[in-house]
């Protein structure tokens, strides 16, 4: 039916919104030949997200409404930390390149030459686990970096971990990883790509760094891991954090807005006129 409001979600900035391969340059023409022809309206999860399909696909910014992911505090509830014996890192996501794992390893090993005592696991299955534990063979830290595979139970994941690392290179909306590490009052480094300074500013409840930077990575890594009053702060005021803007209470008032709003904007526009 002509006036059946659509909605579209977008949740990411994966590269065919922008990259210059033919391919892509193709799908964004057929893209907004569509979109011009189509009354549909658009949810993104992430002002940044909004703004990569406003440039690169040109959807008017008024087509698009904003509802930034949210998580349940009350599932993501931490337990107390255990004694590890040393620091452990963790990430987790598809063992892709623009997940940034390799960067990643590349700065425990870093770590490892200037005699840090840590480890690091990765959640995640994907293409790259044999690249990656060949990598970390080569860094001589093997023993150190644990790949995890995919992991069903991510609860207790997070509650293995002191810090949790999200070192992606491209290709991101709001990471959920890092909402829920939030919750689970682990402390967060991230790059900064897509709409992650939208959840993290930097030093007051977590670490933003460069994309691709490995040595930036790695002295944010290399800060956290000396300083455990920092970790225990950034740790509460990530939760806090959560509390007040990412919780799904917030998420689902808005996206019931959103849907009430257009549901009555389609109905105002099928209604006949009035004689």
């Amino acid at each position: 039916h002509l006036h059946t409001p659509h909605v579209v979600h977008l949740h990411d900035t994966r590269a065919w919104t922008s990259s210059g391969r033919f391919g892509y340059r193709c799908r964004r023409a057929l893209y907004r030949l569509l979109v011009v022809k189509s009354h549909a309206c658009f949810v993104a999860c992430a002002d940044a997200v909004k703004e990569r399909f406003v440039v690169s696909l040109g959807i008017s910014a008024s087509r698009i409404r904003v509802v930034r992911n949210a998580v349940d505090p009350q599932r993501w509830s931490a337990a107390p930390s255990a004694e590890r014996g040393s620091l452990v890192f963790g990430s987790a996501g598809r063992l892709q390149p623009e997940k940034g794992h390799g960067q990643l390893i590349g700065a425990v090993g870093q770590l490892a030459r200037r005699g840090i005592a840590c480890r690091l696991r990765i959640a995640g299955g994907g293409s790259r686990r044999g690249a990656y534990a060949a990598l970390a063979t080569e860094l001589g830290i093997g023993d150190r970096v644990e790949l995890c595979g995919r992991i069903a139970n991510m609860h207790s994941f997070y509650n293995s971990l002191d810090v949790f690392v999200l070192p992606s290179v491209s290709a991101e909306g709001l990471p959920m990883t890092i909402l829920e590490s939030m919750a689970m009052r682990r402390p967060v480094i991230a790059t900064d790509v897509a709409g992650a300074r939208e959840v993290l500013t930097d030093g007051v409840n977590g670490l933003l760094v460069p994309p691709n930077d490995v040595p930036a990575l790695a002295r944010a890594m290399e800060r956290v891991a000396g300083d455990l009053p920092l970790r225990e702060r950034l740790a509460e005021t990530a939760h806090r954090a959560i509390l007040s803007s990412f919780s799904r209470a917030r998420l689902v008032r808005e996206m019931a807005e959103t849907y009430d709003n257009i549901t009555s904007g389609a109905t105002s526009a099928s209604a006949p006129p009035p004689t």
